[in-house]
């Protein structure tokens, strides 16, 4: 009624009696904000956006050169995940325990496996980690060659009917977890982009943690990457829970009109930058 002000400033009229013989009191007002939160409609005409903060500079982990002399050669696990009719390339390193996923949309070995393959080896080329081995099974044989000549990798295929156990129990562990997530979830369809971001979730905090194997008491994600976990990083949205519903704000392009400021969406996961972003499913 009187315009959708702030919450601070609502609180200031009822303190001051601007408004004669009000029977609101500053408790309800309280309770009221706890109850219902934010005026959506408050939210959707006045939203703009924050400023940018800064982003602190050297906030890479040089990798310590014990772990650097005994883990410079790292032997990788290969193998497909299928999931929801999609197609994931996964991949772990033993000792550092270090899980990397990327969706790709056909089998194709030269054309999305080769690639994709081949951004991983570069992924730990920059902290001086060196590939000397990795194990698959038959079916990326097609790709031996191709690894072993530019980069001298040794590429070591399981036999036929066999597996490497490694990359499966990782596999399985990824599964689960994102059967745990759908089951959090009050949605009966899925679009791929939300099981997409799920999966990437799951391997992001698996990550995130210290694996009971490892060798090293530094994240396996420090080792690699050389960034650290920040709660205030990926947590800023509900605790990070994916598939939260949010006002995201969608600055118009003609701003002189009635437009809402923002728009409703799903969270997905963080970007992994710096900054914190997510990323947002909307219509």
């Amino acid at each position: 009624m009187i315009g959708l002000g702030g919450q601070q400033c609502f609180i200031e009229n009822i303190r001051d009696r601007k408004l004669k013989n009000c029977p609101v009191t500053i408790d309800d007002a309280k309770n009221a904000f706890r109850i219902f939160g934010r005026n959506l409609n408050s939210i959707r005409g006045i939203t703009k956006r924050k400023k940018t903060e800064d982003v602190p500079s050297n906030q890479r982990i040089l990798l310590p050169p014990d772990i650097a002399k005994a883990q410079k050669n790292v032997t990788l696990c290969i193998d497909y995940m299928f999931l929801d009719k999609m197609t994931f390339l996964v991949t772990i390193s033993r000792n550092l325990h270090f899980i990397t996923i990327a969706n790709i949309t056909t089998r194709a070995m030269q054309l999305h496996c080769l690639p994709a393959m081949k951004n991983v080896t570069g992924l730990y080329k920059a902290p001086s980690f060196t590939i000397d081995a990795i194990h698959v099974d038959e079916e990326f044989k097609s790709l031996k060659q191709s690894l072993l000549e530019p980069d001298n990798i040794l590429v070591n295929i399981a036999a036929t009917n066999e597996h490497v156990p490694e990359i499966e129990r990782v596999i399985r562990t990824i599964k689960e977890r994102d059967c745990s997530t759908v089951y959090s979830l009050p949605f009966k369809r899925f679009p791929k982009i939300l099981k997409r971001a799920m999966i990437t979730k799951e391997t992001t905090w698996l990550n995130s943690f210290k694996h009971t194997d490892h060798l090293s008491p530094i994240l396996s994600r420090t080792i690699v990457t050389g960034l650290q976990v920040h709660f205030n990083t990926y947590s800023k949205v509900l605790i990070g829970v994916i598939g939260a519903y949010c006002k995201v704000h969608d600055k118009p392009t003609i701003t002189n009109t009635k437009k809402f400021r923002t728009t409703p969406a799903k969270a997905l996961n963080p970007t992994g930058n710096l900054q914190g972003r997510f990323l947002f499913l909307c219509h």
